[in-house]
């Protein structure tokens, strides 16, 4: 009977290679993402897992019990390949049986934003109305840099930034390389709880840490206070 190998990272479709039928399901396209732990199964029928053994041409794979996590990280690579190769250990000997190509893709820029509601609320209610309502007695306010149409829940961590008001044309504060994704909790209370309607409050310089190691640069964000 032929072996029929799985390999499972979300999309479907069939080759026959070597003379054995590979099912290879995955919702990316057969897609890794540079950076991140990309996990995958593999399944080869009438084989225990114990004896399923996969090794990659790039990159490195760790698990065990067909499930595996496939980590690449370059900054420098915006989209290389590689391969997944499966094999059955056979008292000490492997017989490779096949293998599957993937593409590795440099995550696509997030995209940072910045929870302005939560001031406009503060600045036409108050803040005892807003910690009253939203059990935050330690408001903060920062920058999310979230991975968008992705399929998980992903976050990039915002590493520095730079802010400054603008009043009337001219800037009336700034503070530049600020390390972190929060602002200051001075700076929300006097220029924008405090602030005066009309007010431009600009970030920018913003800087994000890549999971493939590198540092990714955004635009700036704009807010005009209401």
């Amino acid at each position: 009977m032929k072996k029929i190998i799985s390999i499972l990272t979300c999309f479907l479709y069939t080759l026959f290679l070597s003379g054995q039928t590979v099912s290879v399901s995955a919702t990316k396209m057969n897609l890794f993402y540079n950076g991140l732990p990309n996990p995958f199964k593999v399944v080869v029928e009438n084989q225990d897992c114990n004896n399923i053994v996969v090794k990659a041409t790039k990159g490195e794979i760790e698990g065990k019990e067909c499930e595996y996590i496939y980590r690449f990280v370059d900054s420098t690579v915006n989209s290389t390949t590689t391969k997944i190769y499966v094999g059955i250990n056979r008292k000490k000997t492997i017989n490779w049986i096949d293998s599957v190509e993937y593409r590795i893709n440099k995550l696509p820029d997030p995209t940072p934003t910045i929870n302005w509601k939560m001031i406009s609320i503060i600045r036409e209610h108050g803040l005892k109305y807003y910690q009253e309502n939203s059990g935050d007695e330690n408001y903060t306010l920062g920058i999310i840099n979230e991975q968008l149409n992705f399929d998980y829940m992903l976050y990039i961590p915002v590493i520095q930034y730079s802010i400054k008001i603008i009043r009337q044309d001219s800037v009336i504060f700034e503070n530049k390389q600020i390390f972190g994704a929060k602002i200051m909790k001075n700076i929300v209370d006097k220029y924008l709880i405090a602030g005066k309607a009309g007010d431009m409050v600009i970030v920018y310089d913003i800087i994000s840490q890549a999971p493939d190691g590198g540092k990714r640069r955004y635009d700036k964000l704009e807010y005009q206070l209401k």
